[in-house]
């Protein structure tokens, strides 16, 4: 019983020692990892997408956004990982060789590491815009669309002044003549006349 007994904390003692062991190997792994300053490999403009790009290459870049700057100007990161940095380029790099400068700000103390990049074929400023083209021809008229709906009757405008007097027209034709009327009643009976002169004497008979 003693036996088992010893062979067990035995057991129990070997764990523990190899779980602080590998605990140790781990941590100064990762203090090392830490430590370690960047490593650039490689540097590539590209020139085809709008801002123009360098595509870092390289190890231990940090987990964190490093820090990247050409010849001192500092350049805005795009995209990073633990092995690649992409940053835009300015527009105003004329080609040449320029001193490009990576800072791993998770490591201890910010350690950096340098590179000599060729820019040969940089962006230039924009030119000026050109001339305005001549204007297409004009296309085929478009379906007539539907119908909308009738909208609400607006309010009544105001009286408009009375307008001047036209002209007298022509005189028209007379008309066709009308029935007779009917006859009137008999008048009353004038004055008996005055009497007249007696006429002469007649002849004396046989």
């Amino acid at each position: 019983m003693d036996r088992f007994f010893s062979l067990g904390a035995a057991s129990v003692r070997l764990a523990v020692f190899w779980l602080v062991v590998t605990a140790a190997l781990f941590l100064t792994s990762g203090a090392m990892a830490q430590s370690r300053g960047p490593s650039i490999l490689g540097a590539v403009g590209q020139y085809d997408v709008t801002p123009a790009q360098v595509v870092i290459t390289g190890s231990n870049f940090g987990a964190v956004l490093p820090s990247v700057n050409l010849d001192g100007i500092p350049l805005g990161v795009l995209s990073y990982s633990n092995t690649m940095v992409v940053c835009a380029l300015p527009n105003s790099l004329v080609a040449g060789t320029y001193t490009l400068q990576l800072t791993n700000n998770e490591a201890s103390g910010h350690l950096a590491d340098i590179f000599h990049f060729a820019l040969s074929a940089a962006r230039g400023v924009p030119g000026p815009t050109g001339p305005t083209g001549a204007t297409g021809a004009t296309g085929a008229t478009g379906l007539t669309g539907p119908q909308g709906t009738t909208g609400a009757t607006g309010p009544m405008g105001p009286s408009g002044a009375v307008g001047p007097i036209g002209p007298s027209g022509p005189v028209g034709a007379s008309g066709a003549t009308g029935p007779a009327g009917p006859s009137g009643p008999a008048g009353a009976i004038g004055p008996a006349g005055p009497s007249g002169v007696a006429g002469p004497a007649g002849a004396t008979g046989p």
